[in-house]
């Protein structure tokens, strides 16, 4: 399993994504830290989002510990060798190192030398897709004028049981059967499918705002 897998399996939370950088000295041996979802690489706090996932994996690693989680063979390293492997940081220098303006980063770790890239690791095709059709919807709301305290309350008033909704029925579920049955008075937005061979279709600035995000969708068109 590659050490981007390994992230995801273990320290990746709802609305995080993974970046890959490259350290002065180290230019084959990538370092990665978990971003927001939501800002292009341009607009992040590239020094808070290394100091939390440097406390995100001491976090981890100590409940696993805690709690005998070591199973998966990413805990069977130290601290300090999970630090090392993931972000080329450690507590200790070499005298080489110290020469190269090591980045601090929190606890006394640093990185082996400064930063002279970074990039976020581009998304599954699959989930890409997903995320693009989630904005779409939104879009769609915002073109009608339906404001989201609206299209709440729509879907609250649906799946009231006075209505006819099985109290059992998950969030999920319901909401689903919404989207089938319901919709805004009959009027919704296209399902996944049509989306992808329709507003998916086009370079839209609205749905892809960020460059980035564009680059993704031009390699995933050709």
């Amino acid at each position: 399993m590659n050490i981007v897998d390994t992230i995801k399996d273990t320290l990746l939370r709802d609305g995080e994504a993974i970046a890959e950088f490259t350290v002065y000295g180290y230019y084959y041996t990538p370092g990665y830290c978990i971003v927001p979802d939501d800002r292009p690489t341009d607009r992040l706090d590239i020094a808070g989002c290394l100091e939390e996932t440097l406390h995100r994996i001491i976090e981890e690693k100590h409940r696993a510990d805690n709690q005998s989680l070591v199973n998966h063979p990413f805990f069977n390293d130290s601290e300090e060798g999970l630090v090392r492997q993931f972000m080329l940081a450690d507590q200790d220098l070499s005298d080489e190192d110290e020469g190269k303006d090591a980045t601090e980063i929190d606890s006394g770790y640093r990185i082996h030398g400064p930063l002279i890239s970074f990039r976020r690791v581009p998304l599954t095709a699959d989930s890409f897709e997903r995320k693009l059709y989630e904005r779409y919807k939104l879009l769609w709301m915002l073109d009608q004028g339906i404001t989201l305290q609206e299209a709440f309350a729509e879907w609250r008033d649906y799946c009231d049981p006075a209505n006819g909704m099985d109290p059992g029925t998950s969030n999920e579920d319901a909401f689903a059967d919404w989207e089938s049955n319901s919709g805004f008075s009959g009027s919704l937005y296209v399902c996944f499918d049509e989306f992808l061979n329709t507003e998916y279709k086009f370079d839209d600035e609205r749905l892809m705002p960020w460059a980035e995000e564009r680059e993704i969708w031009k390699l995933d068109q050709s």
